[in-house]
């Protein structure tokens, strides 16, 4: 299958991140969580604790006092993301006045084909009545966790990120209401911020026109006949070719392992773990002397 890098960093500029939804059933949507309770709501969407006195969210939606656990922390400022490559990250760091006496620490690296757990607030779903989809509604502002596998790492125009596709009911999918929540390793690591989500067979412009998408939400069964286009994109030349049976819709979250992303962080308030100091110490000094030989 082929899925065009430019293609899908189109899908990803227009649509906003969600909340989880991560059920099997067509009736009960996914429980409200209690687990990630360092993950709090941030008035259209969450942020995630990183350090006695910082949170990290999504840039592309305005920071707020964030609540989290009955308590409500006060923001002071915001940060936005650095700018890689040119891009400008779909990151911001709020710092506020109370002092949080627990963190989630920033993982170092994420693979394709490890676990992950997405954390959000907002909508939620339950599997459709052709049992080859999800129907979302409304999830009622809880904290919801679900699991999904990482498809592979790639740059958007929001910055480089984590996919993953939804290929069975039970898989998480970010869905409606809810940027700036977190993706978490098996170790419990934050390793990406909720950014959004794209469909592959999105029509995006070109000659000649496609066939109709695939549904939103769809698992990959839903995919019956396969989807190809060929055409113009941007100047160049497009093949698209998803087969039957291939995922095609997922969620994205930006990469918080990148070195870059995690200077940033730890200058502005996140906790390294211990053994991660020197490793950023090694990649401080890195740029200074790049810098000065600039």
């Amino acid at each position: 299958m082929k899925r065009p890098f430019f293609l899908v960093l189109a899908l990803a500029v227009v649509s906003p991140s969600f909340a989880i939804v991560a059920t099997t059933s067509n009736s009960s949507p996914g429980g409200e969580d209690f687990t990630w309770s360092l993950v709090g709501k941030m008035g259209a969407g969450a942020a995630v604790a990183v350090g006695p006195h910082t949170f990290l969210t999504a840039r592309h939606f305005g920071a707020a006092n964030i609540v989290m656990g009955g308590v409500t922390y006060t923001k002071l400022n915001t940060v936005e993301g650095p700018v890689i490559n040119g891009v400008q990250t779909d990151l911001r760091i709020v710092t506020v006045s109370q002092t949080l006496s627990n963190w989630y620490t920033l993982g170092t690296s994420l693979n394709a084909g490890d676990k992950v757990t997405m954390v959000g607030y907002g909508d939620t779903g339950v599997v459709g009545p052709t049992g080859d989809r999800y129907t979302t509604q409304s999830g009622g502002g809880k904290r919801r966790a679900g699991t999904n596998t990482v498809f592979g790492t790639f740059g958007t125009s929001l910055g480089s990120a984590h996919i993953a596709y939804l290929t069975n009911a039970g898989d998480a999918a970010l869905a409606g209401g809810d940027s700036g929540g977190g993706w978490f390793d098996a170790a419990g690591r934050l390793v990406g911020i909720n950014s959004f989500t794209f469909n592959d067979t999105d029509w995006v412009g070109g000659t000649p026109a496609p066939p109709a998408k695939l549904p939103d939400y769809g698992f990959a069964k839903a995919n019956v006949n396969g989807w190809a286009w060929s055409g113009t994109y941007s100047g160049q030349h497009v093949d698209v070719n998803i087969l039957p049976g291939e995922a095609y819709f997922g969620s994205g979250a930006i990469d918080v392992t990148d070195i870059h992303v995690r200077e940033w962080a730890y200058r502005n308030g996140a906790v390294p773990e211990p053994g991660t100091m020197a490793v950023v110490g090694l990649g401080v000094a890195a740029l200074i002397r790049r810098r000065r030989k600039a």
